[in-house]
């Protein structure tokens, strides 16, 4: 599966650092340029995250904070650790010093490509098969090291233990069951073969393409 496209490690200090010794905004802003890129793409969400790479550490534990002169900008991640951190021309040309309450070089921050939900619980596969185009299309200008550019289903993410499913309808209907981490995989070239729509036993939180293995 495809978890992340773009990386970026951080070296944040610690809150109580003196200014100098901060993040500039423009790293991070850089660092995360890639989500103007999928604004172009109609059928994408960019999903920002951040998270701990040391053990036992929540994305709710972690705090960022933009000293920016018109006061300090507090970004608090949820707990899958999206965050939704503030792409501000005005502050790019400030350039303030962003600190974290976490030991320095221990965060992680990512971009990611998702595809945008249906408004209601049916989804055509026609609309799927569209969103993972602009993916390919994505990726074809961006090109991350190591990862195909052939995009080969998608993964849908539900709660975990929750008892969502997926039937997927075509000349004949299948039912996808999530496993236990709420992960629900279509495939292209499988599941969604010859199918006209999947309909959804409740709202997923994510669905992320998958590129396969």
């Amino acid at each position: 599966m495809l978890r992340t496209l773009f990386l970026a490690a951080l070296a944040l200090p610690a809150a109580a650092a003196e200014p100098g010794d901060a993040t500039p905004y423009a790293a991070l802003y850089g660092a995360l340029a890639p989500a103007r890129e999928m604004a172009a793409f109609d059928r994408l969400v960019a999903v920002q995250r951040i998270e701990s790479k040391q053990d036992g550490v929540r994305p709710t534990a972690i705090r960022l904070t933009i000293q920016a002169r018109s006061g300090a900008i507090a970004i608090r991640p949820a707990a899958d650790g999206s965050i939704s951190f503030p792409m501000d021309d005005a502050l790019l040309a400030e350039n303030p010093p962003v600190v974290t309450n976490q030991p320095r070089g221990s965060l992680t921050l990512s971009v990611m490509p998702a595809l945008k939900l249906p408004t209601s619980l049916r989804w055509s596969v026609e609309d799927i098969r569209a969103a993972l185009a602009q993916v390919e299309e994505l990726l074809a200008r961006s090109p991350v090291e190591g990862a195909s550019t052939s995009v080969r289903g998608a993964e849908l993410q539900f709660a975990a233990g929750s008892d969502a499913s997926v039937t997927v309808r075509g000349e004949s209907e299948r039912l996808l069951v999530a496993d236990a981490d709420g992960r629900v995989l279509l495939v292209l070239d499988g599941d969604l073969a010859g199918a006209r729509e999947i309909e959804l036993s409740r709202a997923p939180e994510l669905a992320l393409p998958w590129l396969g293995r």
